[in-house]
């Protein structure tokens, strides 16, 4: 049959051409023609439905066919003896389906869509029996966008809602390889190698675009985004631009506009560049908003200060911990610290802002790892790689 119920779960089925066509389904089913639907000319309908005493799950409706070529169009049907409760049958179960019949005589279903109750158990029901109720409607449905062959395109699909758009690099070149995507609904596309892209069969409604590249992403730089607002036209067209910002740009932006120092810092007993760039994001169990955190970063380098000053025994033994730098975190949990030493040891912590830590106590921010497992890290960074992505999950105990 078409379709398998209990009180557990559910499987539909619907028939693509073949079925349809096969001697099997013509061998169980009753066929009557009628004339086309008064909105809709150059069609026949030709209802269909199963044989009497036939107890199997089974579907019954109309297969419109072109009048002029006989083809078949598209199909529209509901599903029979399914032995499930009477409120759930007042959903209607049913489909429709569409039909397109390629160069070499190949048919393809185009499109599909189910209409299918969703079912509950109500475990107060009459007596010791549990009752099922109809819980919802459930509608799923699909599309071709487009067939190939050998030869080409054989089918395009209709693209229904649109954004296209380019986006353009530092120089106003397009930009290839930049992924565009609409956030929270799985949609996306590369641009082409002149930046353009185009994001097709969209539902009305306001819609986030956003977009990202591999030299951003190293830096875990989130670009501006756009908002589009999507009307009831299905063929509306919404055209959008993006500029990319150039690396020094992104990198002016995360460290606020503080310059590279020149100066190195001692590690040890070894100069070490003050080159990386550390960039992350905050998730999981925050003790407080995002926008309350900062992540304070540690290091046993420092700089060495003028040729006649007196050097620390303790910090060229690398056992003095000191703040390099604290960096306030963003509403989205990202935040960037600047110009740590590259190829010596770190901690990187997240810590609320108003906090009655010791800053200086590097033992009482380590103490954190017992309350907030993820939120520090001990790292170090070598020289060949500056830039470098640390997310921190906070967890907690």
């Amino acid at each position: 049959g078409f379709a398998r119920y209990s009180p557990d779960e559910a499987f539909f089925w619907a028939p693509d051409a073949e079925v349809l066509l096969s001697d099997a389904f013509l061998d169980t089913h009753c066929l009557l023609i009628r004339g086309g639907r008064s909105n809709e000319a150059g069609v026949v309908g030709l209802d269909f439905e199963p044989l009497p005493n036939r107890n199997v799950p089974e579907i019954a409706g109309t297969m419109w066919l072109d009048e002029a070529t006989s083809r078949l169009r598209r199909l529209e049907f509901e599903y029979l003896n399914i032995n499930a409760p009477e409120s759930l049958m007042d959903a209607e179960p049913g489909g429709r389906v569409e039909f397109q019949a390629l160069p070499d005589g190949t048919w393809i279903v185009t499109s599909w869509s189910l209409r299918l109750f969703r079912a509950r158990v109500d475990p107060e029901g009459f007596g010791n029996r549990s009752r099922v109720e109809l819980d919802g409607i459930t509608l799923e449905q699909g599309e071709v966008l487009r067939a190939q062959d050998n030869n080409g395109t054989v089918f395009q699909g209709n693209p229904g809602r649109r954004i296209a758009g380019t986006v353009f690099d530092s120089t106003g070149a397009g930009l290839p390889g930049a992924r565009v995507f609409v956030s929270g609904e799985g949609t996306e596309v590369l641009t082409d190698s002149r930046g353009r892209f185009e994001l097709t069969h969209l539902g009305t409604g306001t819609y986030t675009v956003q977009w990202e590249h591999p030299y951003l992403t190293q830096v875990a730089y989130q670009p501006e985004w756009a908002e589009v607002r999507m009307g009831q036209d299905i063929d509306e067209l919404e055209l959008i631009e993006f500029e990319a910002p150039s690396l020094e740009e992104v990198i002016n932006d995360i460290c606020d506009g503080v310059a590279q120092p020149a100066a190195p810092m001692l590690s040890g007993v070894d100069w070490v560049a003050r080159s990386v760039i550390l960039t992350g994001r905050l998730t999981g169990q925050t003790p407080k908003p995002a926008e309350e955190m900062s992540v304070r970063v540690y290091s046993t380098a420092f700089e060495a200060g003028s040729f006649f000053e007196s050097l620390d025994l303790d910090q060229l033994a690398g056992r003095t911990w000191q703040i390099l730098a604290e960096a306030p975190v963003s509403a989205n949990g990202f935040y960037g610290a600047c110009w740590l030493p590259a190829g010596s040891r770190l901690i990187v912590a997240a810590v609320a802002a108003d906090d009655d830590l010791d800053a200086n106590d590097v033992g009482q921010v380590l103490r954190l790892v017992e309350l907030f497992p993820g939120s520090v890290r001990f790292i170090n960074i070598p020289p060949d790689a500056p830039f470098r992505i640390l997310d921190l999950r906070i967890g907690t105990r």
